[in-house]
């Protein structure tokens, strides 16, 4: 039976627990290009804190800098009243690259410029929440053995929106749009990539390119202006879920080559692509035995070669 004192360690052991808890979280507000005010740069702040977290900064005006996330847990990143990082090694170096780190959060932050806007690496955990990334001369977000989670993001004007390599994972959620790329997704190397609620407007090249034995699922999206929609290579597959448009490509709509494979649900539209006229199909099956299913009967009426029983 515990008595009084019994129930007053106990209390003071809650209490220490408590405390150490409430040591290790810290928030860090940075004022970027603040001469009076410390710390003035991403990259000073981060030396202040526990990498064990969590932690938070709080950013404030335009930081022109190169970030470096190395072996951190549960941190986040947010911008506060249009918060901005930008590239100071005119295209040279990542914008910011994470490194083995978990729960990293970038909210509310445009992030410009750069090798790549933001790189995560060796098995890191990224979350993007409503964030825009700008000229990236080789890519937006690029996620190498990493994970990823993207909602409520913009990407516009660089190399590739969103890259998924080296057998990595990525889940775009509600409310991004890629506008403008280079291409708008790719997603190569054993990679998969689930994406609800996308636009991919106007790349150069493909609105989502699946390469090297990887994974699409697609739902709700509209995929539009981009030279072919889709492109499935080297025995990739994809999944239409219901809800897609793939319309008003240059190009192809969906189009296979190399063993890839094709499956579609009812409720998607595949149709009105070859807008510059040279007859291509809204999804076309090329040589090397590419596959589809569903393709005859839930795409609205898609002009296809594909050939299924």
């Amino acid at each position: 039976m515990l008595n009084n004192k019994s129930f007053a360690v106990l209390g003071l052991i809650s209490s220490l627990l408590v405390f150490s808890a409430n040591v290790q979280a810290k928030t860090v507000s940075v004022q970027c290009r603040a001469t009076r005010t410390y710390p003035n740069t991403i990259s000073a702040a981060l030396k202040l804190l526990d990498p064990n977290g969590p932690n938070t900064l709080n950013i404030f005006g335009v930081c022109n800098e190169n970030v470096v996330i190395n072996g951190f847990n549960r941190l986040t990143l947010a911008g506060k009243h249009g918060a901005s990082v930008t590239d100071a090694s005119g295209g040279a170096a990542q914008t910011i690259q994470v490194i083995d780190s978990t729960d990293v959060v970038f909210r509310q932050l445009t992030i410009d410029g750069g090798l790549i806007g933001v790189q995560c690496d060796d098995f890191s955990v990224c979350r993007f929440d409503g964030d825009q990334l700008i000229n990236g001369r080789d890519g937006g977000i690029q996620i190498t053995q990493s994970r990823a989670e993207i909602s409520g993001t913009t990407i516009r004007n660089t190399g590739n929106g969103v890259t998924s390599l080296g057998a990595s994972s990525i889940r775009i959620v509600g409310g991004v749009t890629l506008e403008n790329n280079g291409s708008g997704i790719v997603v190569d190397g054993g990679s998969s990539i689930e994406v609800i609620g996308a636009a991919i407007l106007n790349s150069q090249f493909a609105g989502i390119e699946v390469a090297e034995h990887a994974y699409l699922s697609l739902s709700a999206t509209t995929i539009s202006g981009n030279q072919n929609g889709i492109e499935l290579v080297r025995h990739s597959s994809v999944h239409l879920g219901p809800g897609n448009a793939i319309t008003a490509n240059r190009d192809y709509g969906i189009f296979l080559f190399d063993l890839s494979f094709a499956n579609v649900d009812p409720g998607n539209n595949v149709t009105g692509n070859d807008r510059n006229g040279s007859g291509a199909l809204d999804v076309a099956c090329f040589a090397q035995y590419t596959a589809t299913r569903g393709v005859f009967i839930n795409t609205g009426g898609a002009t296809t070669n594909c050939a299924e029983n």
